[in-house]
């Protein structure tokens, strides 16, 4: 089985995570939204002490069907920089906000080869 949390981090509800994850010793995949973690980027460093994963889910947390491919590089690029720069390791995987359009069929533009797409 396999932890994953979307849209994180959050103030109000992230400490009380981290909290009861710590205390069972089970670990987790999160998806950050890019602004959230450039906002409280102690709560990165706080995933990365407690041995989680941390994974990209946009910055804005936009819907990437009907944009660009420069929005959506941009959308990327930005969150995993922001995110490398923090824990210093390149970022392995990638949810979209939102379903993608069709199962199956992920949007892999501006994504790179070297992401996994995660999707429901």
């Amino acid at each position: 089985m396999a932890l994953t949390f979307d849209d994180v981090p959050h103030p109000m509800y992230f400490p009380l995570l981290l909290d009861v994850l710590g205390r069972e010793k089970a670990h987790a995949t999160f998806f950050i939204i890019g602004r959230n973690a450039q906002a409280y980027p102690y709560f990165i460093l706080d995933l990365i002490r407690g041995g989680h994963e941390v994974a990209n889910h946009t910055f804005h947390h936009v819907r990437l069907p009907g944009l660009s491919d420069a929005q959506i590089t941009a959308e990327l690029q930005s969150t995993n920089a922001l995110i490398s720069g923090i824990n210093g390791q390149p970022v392995r995987y990638f949810r979209p906000p939102g379903a993608l359009q069709r199962a199956g069929d992920p949007d892999r533009r501006g994504i790179g080869s070297d992401h996994r797409v995660l999707d429901g």
